[in-house]
């Protein structure tokens, strides 16, 4: 991506793209906007960076009780809509539910119900029109 490269081709197949998959498009497509967001890169302006808030915190201390990262947190942080967001260990303690495989069906099955196909005028003609009967 850094040199400009287009990877978009691919995306979704299996088995040197003889078959494809819409579970692997979705996965795909997920680590298309994750790379997407790298590159956008990150701010560093004064207001980001908050030099003054390395003060405050100090050594061993913790940003995520600082309003400053509350207030930047969301626009720098890309977030799974399909991965687990917990630990390997709260997974299995939560009976291993909310695999990826079934957040990406379950991500494809809300999509697929709320799709609503647009109009294309002119798709359907009448055949005596075009002939000139």
């Amino acid at each position: 991506m850094l040199s400009g490269a287009d990877f978009s081709n691919g995306m979704g197949m299996l088995g040197k793209g003889m078959v494809h998959s819409i579970e692997s498009l979705v996965v795909d497509s997920r680590a298309a906007s994750y790379l997407n967001r790298m590159m956008q890169g990150f701010q560093c302006g004064e207001e980001n960076l908050a030099v003054d808030i390395y003060k405050e915190v100090k050594p061993m201390g913790s940003f995520l009780s600082t309003k400053h990262t509350f207030e930047h947190f969301r626009t720098e942080l890309w977030k799974s809509r399909v991965s687990y967001k917990k630990s390997y260990s709260s997974w299995v303690e939560d009976g291993r539910k909310n695999s990826m495989k079934s957040n990406v069906n379950e991500f494809i099955e809300a999509a697929l119900e709320s799709h609503q196909s647009p109009e294309i005028p002119g798709l359907f003609f009448e055949f005596d029109k075009v002939i000139g009967k």
